[in-house]
């Protein structure tokens, strides 16, 4: 499953807010944290992968990129 840009920028607004809840957190845990809450699904599809930026923030893009779909959707 693929996200809409739309979509992505969700998950993105929602890890931003966690990461001011919870500063602990790594941007790449607050990203898929983020990413789990609101499309569980592609969070299992990635989980364990080498596109899962829970434990490694430097595969925070090619996550982004693996997820995000090319098709435009106007909302």
């Amino acid at each position: 499953m693929k996200l809409t840009e739309s979509e992505l920028k969700r998950v993105v607004e929602l890890q931003i807010n966690l990461q001011e809840k919870y500063p602990e957190w790594r941007e790449g845990q607050s990203f898929f944290n983020a990413l789990n809450l609101l499309v569980p699904e592609v969070a299992n599809e990635i989980r364990g992968t080498e596109y899962d930026p829970y434990h490694v923030n430097n595969r925070l893009v090619k996550c982004m990129e693996y997820i995000a779909s090319n098709e435009e959707v106007n909302d």
